[in-house]
């Protein structure tokens, strides 16, 4: 697995078969986001999107990849992003995993708060 960072909280990972996932997608403010990746055949390229948390710098990004891609979230958050439109989410709680075709995703614990559209207005508990 190749592993690259793509500025504050993101990373892209490539695994051996090809297949692009994306941890915590952060663009637009992002300062250490690369320019050149600003395009819409990058975003198109992403076979999955893994969420740590709700916070804006770790999904804010979501508006620029297509709502039927695969993600992989802690299951409140899961759930808010089904609630917004979002139709191909898959919730993940503590010690649970998914197998995708060329990788198995484990959620172990960290201790961070979790918020979404905190920037929107009133906050809402994301898990």
């Amino acid at each position: 697995m190749k592993v690259t960072r793509l500025g504050h909280a993101m990373y892209l990972l490539k695994s051996k078969n090809g297949k692009n996932y994306l941890i915590d997608p952060f663009f637009d403010l992002n300062p250490g986001f690369p320019l050149a990746l600003d395009r819409q055949d990058f975003y198109d390229s992403i076979d999955a999107i893994f969420l740590t948390h709700g916070h804006f710098d770790h999904v804010s990004g979501l508006s620029k990849i297509n709502p039927e891609k695969l993600i992989i979230a802690q299951y409140e958050l899961a759930l808010i992003l089904l609630n917004n439109g979002f139709t191909n989410v898959f919730p993940l709680n503590l010690g649970g995993s998914i197998n995708l075709e060329d990788v198995k995703v484990t959620m172990v614990p960290a201790v961070h708060t979790s918020s979404y559209q905190e920037t929107e207005g009133k906050p809402i508990y994301a898990g």
